[in-house]
């Protein structure tokens, strides 16, 4: 596949497709946006089980190419006027397309996805976790560092998130320039 897409640029582009693909008449009755909302809500769950079924199968590449588009698909329903439903399928599918990224060692893409995610919830213990993993294999230890201290503050005696930290901790630094 062509990779998955930054996750603020993939939701800006999928608004577009998406308008598209769902336009109805300035006449049209909020139930036309309710149905096709469930469409969309719909298709997704399907992508999501296709999704699982490939990362069970240890099938990295795959399972992040259809949580991208599980991404692609809610970009524009998740907006500002968007439904909650639309907004947490966003935040899952975004986790899991760090999950699969970090998985593939594609870390800038987990970097920018568990990112979004932050930036809509900040409280979000496993995007910080998934962050900071990333950002291990960024080479940029004390970055991952601050990630996943943040993490194990949020989620305490995680051993996941403690062996993270620790390795974040150990990991050689840079000398200054």
């Amino acid at each position: 596949g062509a990779g998955v897409a930054d996750a603020s640029e993939a939701i800006a582009a999928s608004a577009g497709a998406l308008d598209a693909s769902s336009a109805h008449t300035e006449g049209a009755s909020s139930t036309s946006d309710a149905d096709s909302l469930a469409c969309v809500l719909d298709a997704v769950s399907a992508l999501r089980a296709q999704a699982a079924t490939a990362s069970g199968a240890g099938d990295w590449e795959a399972a992040a190419e259809l949580y991208q588009k599980c991404c692609d698909q809610l970009g524009a329903c998740a907006g500002s006027e968007g439904s909650a439903s639309a907004r947490a399928a966003l935040r899952k599918s975004l986790l899991n397309v760090a999950h699969a990224c970090t998985k593939l060692e594609r870390w800038e893409e987990a970097r920018d996805a568990s990112s979004e995610v932050i930036r809509v919830d900040p409280a979000c213990a496993t995007a910080y976790y998934r962050r900071g993993l990333a950002l291990l294999g960024l080479d940029q230890p004390d970055a991952a560092q601050w990630d996943l201290q943040r993490a194990s503050k949020l989620l305490p005696g995680n051993a996941r998130v403690s062996r993270a930290l620790g390795r974040a901790k150990r990991a050689p630094r840079s000398a200054p320039a």
